[in-house]
């Protein structure tokens, strides 16, 4: 198996979630839609950071999936950028990356701190745990 880096942008950068609560609810689809799969990824105003792991075929038909679900929301997407992880040292990259997302694009982290829907990170999700933590360990050790 493999690990993949998954970004859906909307078009022309257009919002994709007008409050927390709407990105929340985007969180929790994408969380849905790719279950174990899902390494960790992040929600932010105009796109979507992914990071899977399986096959090419099933990555594709994952982020197909997610794009589905949050163009219920009426939000176009650009077509999906799928790129292969190809080391520890890339993962390592991918992980401060995403999860800098929520500072880096300055959108509130107060609900970070309790346990309760999957907020837009998923690496925070419940109490401060990542539901794919085992298997990015199992990512890491298949890079090295």
């Amino acid at each position: 198996m493999d690990t993949f880096h998954v970004t859906l942008a909307t078009e022309e950068r257009t919002a994709l979630c007008s409050s927390n609560t709407d990105r929340v609810r985007a969180a929790a689809s994408v969380a849905r839609t790719c279950g174990r799969e899902l390494l960790f990824f992040c929600v932010v105003d105009d796109h979507v950071h992914l990071v899977l792991r399986g096959t090419a075929k099933r990555v594709g038909q994952l982020a197909g999936n997610v794009s589905q679900s949050l163009r219920r929301s009426g939000t176009p997407l650009d077509r999906a950028r799928i790129r292969p992880v190809s080391s520890r040292a890339h993962l390592r990259t991918l992980v401060r990356y995403v999860l800098d997302q929520i500072t880096h694009h300055t959108l509130s982290t107060a609900h970070i701190q309790r346990s309760g829907p999957a907020p837009p990170s998923g690496i925070w999700w419940g109490r401060g745990r990542c539901p794919g933590s085992a298997r990015l360990r199992s990512a890491k050790r298949s890079l090295a």
